[in-house]
């Protein structure tokens, strides 16, 4: 069975040990790679995930799936400032994303630029009104 097909099922830790049955290291094969550190991000190894999205940078720099993930695990780690940049290039890479502004939002709240994340959130809400995630956000803000 294919890892995404596997992470799609959510069996996180069938991803993982299947990754490694198949690859010595994530730079052999950074998509299957990029599956592997999103299984380890929502298994709460936000640790794991980082050192596998640094290894496999420089093949998904330009993916803003991946910078946003990236981002994302950056913020779990209180890695703040290179979350930052992560998220900047992945809304510079496709500014209409509001999941990508979202997870931007947070880690705005997380350094208590509230103004910046109610602006934010104001214009996702206003263009996705039943986008819930970014709803409870606002209320956090």
């Amino acid at each position: 069975m294919k890892l995404i097909d596997l992470f799609s099922q959510d069996k996180f830790h069938d991803v993982v040990s299947n990754f490694h049955s198949l690859y010595s290291s994530p730079d052999q094969s950074p998509l299957e790679a990029n599956i592997l550190a999103a299984a380890y991000f929502r298994l709460g190894e936000y640790q794991s995930a980082y050192d596998v999205l640094a290894q496999i940078e420089s093949a998904l720099q330009d993916d803003p799936d991946y910078l946003s993930l990236f981002g994302t695990t950056c913020r779990r780690l209180g890695k703040y400032a290179m979350a930052e940049t992560l998220f900047d290039r992945a809304i510079r890479l496709n500014p209409e994303s509001l999941v990508f502004k979202n997870n931007y939002s947070n880690l705005l709240i997380d350094q208590a630029r509230f103004d910046e994340a109610i602006d934010i959130l104001e214009s996702i809400i206003s263009k996705d009104p039943d986008y819930e995630d970014a709803r409870q956000n606002l209320n956090r803000a």
